[in-house]
């Protein structure tokens, strides 16, 4: 009766709001890993922000579940959806403002992708801060519900820090939020701040105003290779204060010997570890370059100056994740280590975690500057939340995060405790009663559901529930 109602609000929203076409729903019900598979009984996408408050509103009066979806990049099945909810897809929402340049910022709807917006903002000589391998497909709505890091995190911040307004449609208080590019607005609690890194759990981002940085002229980058992860990390820190430094890579080699048979390319370098550095500069950076790289005294480097060779050493970095998929379904732990910890914990990795999980093939990359790991093991079942236990109770216990850049979603939801105490998931849970009372926005996600719909640890290998 509740789907039903629904379906008919729907309807009378927008005819071509609603489908129940398999065919087109199955897709959209796996996660990007292909570790998490689900289930919708309804697909809607909105094109408006009024027909997404609509929807939000219909839901609420027939009691029904939305699961958010944007591009679908998730790693942590957090926008996977399952039971009879209705899948809610912001694909619709794609329009872009022209760029506001004295503020230096644009305007985007949630269905917009990275790309995308970086394509409006290029004629003007300006791009995004936050930049990630899946710019063609991640979504401005989906960036923001993840707080999305990315490569340049180092030198731009995360997304959290790109926002100066937001349109957030919640289920308590409909459409609220604005979209004016203010740099400065101390009036109370910052909504988009809030809304980042939420994961849907608040309301369904629609659109949001977003700071834009000068593409710089000059750039170089480098890829250079060390004897051990020690190495590197003290590499990375004397290179992290050159002050043009705009990203900061690392790779072992396990990873960029799975990189290179999917490539199909030689290594460009040989070594146990590889930094891939990225300067930026309005100004000439030869001479920098020279004397920071000199410094750090690598055992071999590959410099790029030109856009296809800068492309194909980024290369290396970037098909990290596709090679890791195309190697097997892969259980993927996203932490963050405080700066000074990076190497014990990597250390323990390919240690002591190894002994006691040698069925198990790591592969480990992820952002050296802001002491983010992507932890990649291959073998385990799917439904085995053991390992990824085990990875992500060590990162907390150095007073780490268990989620850098990717988000809970479903897959880390009952693990939230290693680094929330009760109290502060008891005010998570306040707090999403204060924007969605009925529990109708994502269910599962973050926080495990009271409805239930989430049981990860006993669900059968593939199919996370």
């Amino acid at each position: 009766m509740a789907l039903a109602r629904f379906f008919r609000s729907c309807e009378e929203i927008s005819p071509r709001l609603l489908t129940r076409d398999r065919e087109i729903i199955a897709p959209l019900c796996s996660d990007w890993t292909r570790r998490v598979a689900g289930g919708a009984a309804a697909l809607v996408r909105p094109s408006t922000e009024e027909e997404l408050a609509a929807v939000v509103e219909a839901a609420v009066q027939a009691d029904v579940q939305l699961h958010l979806q944007g591009g679908n990049t998730s790693l942590v099945a957090g926008a996977t959806p399952f039971g009879d909810s209705v899948l809610l897809s912001t694909a619709r929402l794609r329009s872009i403002a022209d760029p506001d340049l004295p503020s230096l910022s644009i305007t985007a709807e949630a269905g917009a992708t990275a790309a995308e917006v970086n394509a409006a903002l290029a004629p003007r000589h300006l791009k995004l801060g936050v930049d990630l391998a899946s710019r063609e497909s991640a979504t401005i709505g989906g960036m923001v519900a993840t707080n999305a890091g990315g490569i340049h995190v180092v030198r731009y911040g995360s997304m959290r820090t790109q926002l100066l307004g937001i349109r957030l449609v919640t289920p308590a208080h409909g459409a609220i939020g604005r979209l004016s590019p203010l740099y400065k607005d101390n009036t109370g609690p910052d909504l988009a701040a809030i809304a980042a890194g939420s994961e849907g759990l608040l309301g369904v981002v629609a659109s949001a105003a977003i700071k834009a940085v000068p593409i710089l002229e000059h750039s170089v980058v480098a890829l250079l290779s060390f004897p051990s992860f020690a190495a590197v990390a003290e590499a990375a820190r004397r290179i992290r204060l050159s002050p043009v430094v705009s990203a900061l890579e690392f790779m072992t080699a396990p990873g960029m010997d799975l990189v290179s048979r999917h490539l199909g390319r030689s290594l460009p370098l040989v070594g146990e570890v590889f930094l891939l550095v990225e300067f930026e500069s309005a100004f000439q950076l030869l001479d920098h370059v020279a004397e920071v790289l000199e410094d750090v005294a690598p055992a071999t480097s590959a410099l790029a100056f030109d856009a296809r060779g800068k492309a194909e050493l980024w290369r290396w970095r970037e098909a990290h994740t596709e090679a890791i998929a195309r190697a097997g379904i892969a259980h993927k732990m996203d932490v963050s280590l405080p700066i000074t910890d990076l190497v014990e914990f990597v250390e323990w990795i390919e240690g002591a975690f190894a002994a006691d999980h040698r069925s198990l093939d790591a592969y480990l990359f992820g952002h050296l500057g802001d002491g983010n790991v992507h932890v990649n093991l291959i073998g385990a079942e799917p439904g085995d939340l053991g390992p990824d236990e085990a990875v992500l109770a060590k990162a907390a216990s150095m007073g780490g995060s268990i989620s850098a850049e990717h988000g809970i979603g479903r897959i880390k939801a009952p693990l939230v405790h290693l680094v929330r105490t009760p109290s502060e998931i008891a005010a998570l849970y306040a707090l999403k009663d204060a924007f969605d009372p009925g529990g109708i926005l994502n269910p599962g996600v973050l926080l495990p559901s009271p409805r239930g719909g989430h049981a990860i640890a006993n669900a059968a290998p593939g199919r996370l529930a």
